[in-house]
Parts: structure tokens; sequence; C-alpha cells
């Protein structure tokens, strides 16, 4: 069809093509803009592909009405193909779901009809909510307070659940994403954009949707067009809140429900197949060896351990005991636990026998600062700190201060003494540390600018004074000054086992971390897959001599004359990648991380022989006819 569509329309393909230059008038060049829908770029937006394809067809045409032959016909404009839904594609192939391979075009479709994952999900939403299913109440719910009539909630669910809606959802879902709510409901679908609403005056504002959320914009083109959505409908405060607070609160809802609802649909859609990966990685990855202690509340448990208890657990893993009393056993197996718990931060695999491994590392470094103060050798051992307020005085006093500065530390002074207005506690505001900044500023300027050798020598000493904690008989009124400087001293992860409280808070810390790897393990294992297949293709087409290769995650662009042989490597070197299912990938990863796991954690072996690749039917991929395109 759309062969077709272009062969009789390709004197009118190029007549525009021809047109976008510098020659045609701006305003026939800015109806013809308007007339090809070119707006301001959006994200991932193909306006500037479009205009670039027509420039570049006119003059393939024109070259080609010259020699009549193709053959003699060049391109520089890459011809992109994309993935169809390439997380599930890599899913479906490790489950061998069949299924779900035909939705994602790993296999062709009995009819030969382009398979549509993101459909089958709008279509099942719209089925699940026909058919009154339990997962559809809250959605159901919500549609009875925002319509005032069936055929309003009808026209709003055909609104929704349409392929364009669900496509977004479901890609970041093969990907892990949980949070379905926010891709909808914020501006361009990130998180910590979404509009804001205030229930109260005095309350904090509270998430609900952007004017230009997908969710929003959906909701708003109805109204316009049928009307009877005015309980969803928002507009801004000059505070730039979101109002009605009905109508946010709402929105907030319905989105929320709605995030949720299609990522059930997307789930029966799919056969679960991401949650079976889940669960498998999973059962191995809770296997490393933490001594059965589990969570903090459970590990915080060996302080009433007896010392027998203590010595077994030492003994068991092949530390020493035989000399430690009972408290320096207990720091022992603190110490081991801990140990313990940080190979959680580490988990290995390999996409293939022949590709790198893949350490998936999940650290939370803080950054340390530390309070110093220098020697107080660097000083004459006759200098006094004359107190804030007469170094300030000095400063003011100085013939060698520049005018502009003078104005600038005497104008921050008055403002300084202004805030505090007696209350020392705000002598730490920041307009006391912008006072600071400038006296170390110009006493520094005073130091190395002055002509006068006393009046040099003293800024001097004033300036190494604002660095020196100094007290007694070397300040003004005999206390201590408390001049001390902060020193970065690097980033670490420290886990500090020296109380009961500070244990605790060494494993919760653990825990989180161990949590956070959980929840974005399928994600960086699909993605492993997904990098190590476009390495390859890119690699097999360099060995078929093409070089020109544009490539952004699972999408290829080539010369149009290469586009069969990049149809063919990608086919086959998928086939290649996935030659075994996810049963193989468990087995290789335990052995990976064999030396920390417990063994008797360990999954049961899988009764299922490993699939070989001519008895099912990952080879048949070879015939595919979309899964790129």
């Amino acid at each position: 069809e759309q062969v077709s569509w272009v062969e009789e329309r390709v004197d009118d393909i190029v007549e525009l093509g021809e047109k976008l230059n510098r020659n045609t008038p701006e305003d026939d060049l800015s109806d013809l803009l308007d007339y090809l829908e070119v707006k301001k770029p959006g994200p991932k937006g193909e306006s500037f592909q479009r205009i670039a394809f027509l420039i570049e067809f006119a003059r393939i045409q024109k070259q080609y009405n010259k020699s009549k032959d193709w053959e003699q016909v060049y391109s520089g404009l890459p011809v992109h193909l994309d993935a169809s839904c390439n997380g599930f594609q890599h899913i479906a192939a490790l489950t061998r779901n069949e299924k779900l391979a035909k939705s994602v075009n790993l296999l062709n479709n009995p009819d030969n009809k382009k398979g549509d994952l993101y459909q089958e999900v709008a279509d099942e939403a719209k089925n699940s909510l026909r058919n009154n299913s339990e997962e559809s109440e809250d959605v159901r719910a919500l549609l009875t307070i925002i319509c005032d009539s069936e055929e309003m909630q009808q026209v709003l669910i055909d609104g929704i659940f349409t392929r364009d809606f669900c496509k977004p959802l479901v890609m970041i879902t093969g990907y892990g994403a949980k949070d379905l709510a926010s891709q909808i409901m914020n501006l361009n679908g990130k998180k910590r954009r979404s509009g804001r609403f205030k229930p109260s005056k005095n309350e904090k504002s509270i998430p609900t949707l952007h004017h230009e959320s997908l969710l929003y914009q959906v909701i708003e083109s109805l109204h316009e067009e049928y009307g009877g959505l005015e309980k969803l409908i928002l507009s801004k405060d000059k505070h730039g809140y979101m109002t009605p607070v009905d109508n946010c609160i709402l929105g907030r809802k319905f989105g929320l429900a709605l995030g949720n609802y299609i990522r059930y649909c997307i789930g029966v859609v799919t056969d679960f197949k991401f949650e079976e990966v889940k669960q498998k990685l999973a059962n191995v990855y809770q296997s490393i060896d933490i001594l059965g202690m589990y969570d903090p509340s459970i590990a915080i448990k060996i302080h009433n351990f007896t010392s027998e208890e203590l010595k077994q657990l030492l003994q068991n893993n092949g530390l020493p005991y035989s000399k430690l009393n009972k408290e320096a056993r207990l720091e022992a197996v603190k110490q081991l636990v801990v140990e313990k718990w940080k190979n959680k931060l580490y988990f290995s695999w390999q996409a293939s026998e022949q590709s790198s491994t893949v350490r998936y590392i999940k650290w939370k470094l803080e950054h340390n600062r530390f309070q110093a103060t220098l020697p107080t050798s660097i000083l004459p051992k006759n200098y006094v700190d004359p107190g804030d307020q007469a170094i300030e005085q000095f400063i003011m006093n100085s013939p060698s201060l520049g005018d502009s500065l003078r104005a600038r530390f005497h104008e921050q002074r008055i403002k300084t003494y202004q805030t505090v207005s007696g209350n020392t506690q705000s002598r730490q505001s920041q307009s006391a540390r912008k006072l600071k900044n400038l006296v170390m500023m110009c006493l520094r300027n005073i130091a190395l600018s002055s002509n006068n050798e006393k009046e040099k020598r003293l800024a001097k000493h004033h300036l190494l004074a604002r660095f020196i904690e100094l007290k007694g008989d070397r300040t003004h009124d005999r206390k201590k000054n408390g001049h001390r400087f902060s020193l970065d001293t690097g980033n670490d992860m420290k886990f500090n086992t020296n109380s009961k409280a500070a244990f605790k808070n060494s494993i919760s810390k653990l825990y989180d971390l161990s949590n956070e790897i959980l929840l974005g393990m399928v994600p960086n294992f699909i993605h492993s897959f997904d990098a190590l297949h476009m390495q390859n293709v890119i690699l097999q087409l360099a060995n078929h001599g093409i070089n020109d290769i544009w490539a952004v995650h699972d999408s290829f662009g080539v010369h149009p004359r290469d586009i069969e042989v990049l149809r063919s490597i990608v086919k086959e070197t998928f086939i290649e990648l996935h030659k075994q299912p996810l049963e193989y990938h468990i087995d290789r990863i335990i052995e990976l991380n064999l030396p920390i796991l417990d063994h008797e954690l360990l999954p049961l072996e899988n009764s299922e022989q490993t699939t070989s690749p001519n008895s099912d039917w990952i080879n048949d991929i070879l015939e595919a006819n979309y899964l790129i395109s």
C-alpha cells in the first residue's frame, strides 16, 4: 500500500521537495510548512525528518530521470528501521512465548498481518471494562463520577484506550517501569514535572494532571469536540497552581487509577512474562548468602546471641574465635554480617558466552566533609585575633582597598548587622556568610596590593587567622574564635557497627540498596541483550562492507540499497543471541555468582531440558517480515 501510494504521488512529492529551499519566497515557504504540519519541534518530533526526506526524494528522482538506472543513483539519507517493541521481543525470545512473539513480530501471524502489541493492550483495556472485570473497578467508578451519561463514558473510553495512548506505556513496561501514572500525568512523561495544586492555602502542593500531559491533552481534545468533561478541565491561578481543587483531586485519582489498570492490561496481553523473568532472576539474587538475616529487624537480634552462638557463626565462616570474649565475638559477627550483605550490592550475568560479564552494582556514596584548622605556628607568636568587628574596621580604614570593593563590603556589612540585630544564631545566615567571604576577599586584596609593609603583613596575618582556631591569650576576649574550615575528604560508603543503632542503620542502608537492585534488575538484564544485539549487528554490517550506519538503541539506519542486508543481519544476530532460553541464562548466572550464594537457597534445577534451537521456533525468526520495519 505504501509503495502504491508513493508511486501515485511521485510528481506531487517531487514538487514539494523542490520548493524546500532558500530561493522559495518566505510566504510560499510558510504556507508549505503549514501544509506539511511542520510546527515547533517537540519531543521525538519528526518534522525535520519529513523535510529531509522530501528534499532527498526530489534530488534522487532528478538524478534517476537523467540516468534511468537506479543502480547509478546513490542516496545519503539513511533509511532507519525500528524494532517492534524491542524490550518485549527479548522477553518473548527468552521465555519462548509464541503468542507474545507474534504480537511483537518475531514470528509471522497466520494471516501475515503485522502484530501490534500496543493495539492489543488498548483492546484488552476496553474489553476488560466492558466485561466489568475486578481490575477495572476503580476506573469504572471514576468514569461514573466524571461523566453524566453512558454515552460520554464511552467517548472517554474510546479516546483514552487507543494505540497511540498505550504505546509509550507498553514500551517503558518492557524495560521495567512500574509508575505508568507519571507517564500519562506529567509533562512529556517526566518525573517531577506534574501539575501542582494546593488543597488549601496553607497546605503543601500535591501533584495532579499537567496541561501538556498525555492524559490531559486527550481530555481537553474530547471536551472541545463533545463537551461533558467539565469535572476534569483545569486552569492555572496567578501562582501557577492548578484549579479548581475538586477537578485537580478527581484528575489525580483518574490518572493513578488508569496507570495501575493499564499496567495490569499489559500483563494480561504479554502473559505476565516480564514478571516471570523478574521472579527467576530474583530467586537467584535472593539466594545470596547473608547468614539468614534477611532484613534489619532480624539482623539486630544477633545482640541477643550467646557467646556459643556467636562462636558457631564465626567458626562456620572460617573466622577466628577462640581467643575472643563475647563482646569481641559480637563485633566480629557484626562485621561478618555487613560483609555478607555487601555481596548483595553486586550481581553478575552474561548475555552470551562470548560477551563481557555484566556486573550490576548499586552503591550510594556519601560525600564527606571534615572540619579542619591550620596550625598556629604559621602566625607570629605575639599575634592576637582582635575579633570580627576590629578586622572589619581595619578593612574599612585601609587606603589600599579599591573604592568599588570597599563600597560592596560596606553595603554588605550594614545589611548583615541589620539582619543579625543582636541574635547570635543569625550570624550563620546567608547574609553573614557573604560578609565573611567578603572579609577574606578584602584581606587578600590588601595583602597583595598594599604598599605599606606593616599593613600588608597585618592583612596577611588576619587572613590566615580566619583558618586557625585560636583561644585563650591569642584572642581579644580570651574565648575560642571558632575559626575552622570545611575540607572535602572524598566519597565513600561507610557501614558503622560500633553500636546497636549504628549496626541497624548500616543493615538498613544495605537493605534499601538491595531493593533498588531488584527494581532495576530486569531492565538492566534486557538492556544487556539489547546492547549486545546492536554491537553484533554493527559488526556484521561492517563485515559486509557496510560502514555508513546510523544506530540508536533498537533502531538502525543504512543507505536504501543496504536495507535488505540490514534486515537479514538483524534477524540472524537476534537468533544467535537467543539460541538458548531463559533457563540456560539462569544456570549461567548461578555459575557466575556461585561464590556468594547460599547453596541451600538456590532454586531447584529446572526439570525441563534446555531447549535446542533446532527444536523450537527461534529459527523461524529468519522468516519474520516485521521484526524491524
